[in-house]
């Protein structure tokens, strides 16, 4: 089923992300100027009441200051900066990624291909036994509410995986498509079995999603109509449950417009930032102290802090500016990583395949996080890899695996 090589796989993938370019950038920049339709989405979520009522001075308070906000920025910078962003990523997956992959009988440090896919089964269910935990947690947190509202069931999910740690959904996620492209079947399905549940019952989509988008990259021509049909099922299943079906294309055009007004108030508030006059030590050299790999951008001088403009809503972050704020460290990951790929891993066709899914989730982290989280998280892979192959490495060496003779 999954049967796509590499060269097909990372044709779809840009693919992929010129679909994702259009959504965010190229949709929320017409909109801006198809009918106001930008403008009326927004002022929709905040409809102002009669003068009599209590709210009313504060409601129009809040309308007169989006209205603000979006006289004074300038709307052709922002789409010329998005769309610079996603050219620098677009470059960044292709040099990352070559074309000319290479086939020899190891890995690394002279570990066997069976060897690393043992290695990765034994991860992948580490990270089982870890969904499994968090499934019977959320149980448990579910029995002492009865109520059979899907809505309250939404919040609670939302609530509970709030602020919990998701690390292991994701790696499970990369392994468990990963290992199936190469016909180990049980503990993935297993695996992606679970996480669908534990998806469903808290009303969510994210991973589903991004496992969806990695088995239509990968997937054979004749199995894709059949995914892409799944996944469009995946986007829409929680809209058709609550009975938004009327509304399902307004909140689809609501995602990129929503975020790009997070972004609006924190470019103007780095514009009021740029003339500070110790600026470029607070930007530039102030953040080169701070952990580039394991980075906390609150700890840390962030050019888009809202000091003045404050956001007038709770959208989503539009992770991708974040190049803006962290440049070196943005460059400093990018050549780490293409580094690691080309000179220690030698564009391995194994490892490539590995780097392509996990780009996949990564391009979900850049837009909805980070773009510094994104990418420190292909390099933290890429270590774990390493750390993987060298473990086995180690055993060899205190002989741990004997040869058959």
């Amino acid at each position: 089923m999954l049967t796509a090589n590499s060269v097909e796989f990372k044709k779809r993938f840009f693919y992929f992300i010129t679909l994702l370019l259009l959504f965010y950038v190229f949709v929320p920049y017409i909109s801006w100027f198809y009918d106001d339709f930008f403008l009326k989405s927004v002022l929709s979520s905040f409809p102002v009441s009669d003068p009599d009522h209590p709210e009313y001075f504060e409601e129009i308070k809040n309308y007169k200051y989006i209205l603000s906000v979006f006289d004074t920025i300038n709307i052709n910078f922002v789409f010329i900066l998005n769309l610079s962003l996603f050219f620098i990523f677009f470059y960044y997956f292709n040099f990352l990624i070559s074309n000319k992959e290479t086939y020899s009988q190891t890995i690394l440090f002279k570990v066997s291909y069976k060897h690393f896919y043992l290695s990765l089964n034994f991860l992948l269910i580490i990270c089982l036994i870890m969904l499994f935990k968090d499934i019977i947690e959320f149980i448990q947190y579910l029995e002492p509410s009865n109520s059979a509202n899907l809505v309250d069931w939404r919040s609670m999910g939302y609530e509970f995986f709030r602020g919990k740690k998701q690390t292991h959904y994701v790696i499970g996620s990369i392994l468990a498509v990963y290992l199936i492209s190469k016909n180990f079947y049980k503990i993935s399905i297993i695996f992606l079995i679970f996480l669908i549940l534990l998806e469903f019952a808290s009303l969510s989509r994210f991973y589903m999603l991004q496992v969806a988008i990695c088995l239509i990259l990968l997937c054979d021509k004749k199995y894709l109509k059949f995914l892409i049909i799944i996944s469009l099922l995946i986007v829409s299943y929680r809209i058709l449950l609550l009975s938004e079906l009327s509304s399902f294309v307004s909140n689809l055009f609501w995602e990129p417009i929503s975020i790009w007004c997070t972004e609006i108030v924190k470019i103007l508030n780095a514009e009021l930032k740029i003339n500070k006059d110790n600026i470029f030590y607070d930007y530039i050299i102030g953040n080169l102290k701070v952990n580039f790999i394991f980075f906390d951008k609150y700890n840390s001088f962030y050019i888009f802090t809202e000091d003045v403009f404050k956001q007038f809503g709770r959208y989503s972050n539009f992770g991708i500016i974040d190049f803006v704020a962290f440049p070196v460290q943005h460059i400093i990951l990018i050549f780490l990583t293409i580094i690691i790929n080309k000179k220690i891993f030698k564009n391995n066709l194994e490892i490539n395949k590995i780097i392509l899914i996990v780009s996949v989730f990564s391009m979900f982290k850049i837009l909805r996080g980070s773009s510094l989280y994104g990418l420190s998280f292909i390099l933290k892979f890429q270590l774990l890899i390493l750390f993987l192959l060298f473990g086995f490495y180690l055993f060899k060496k205190l002989q741990f695996f004997k040869s058959s003779s």
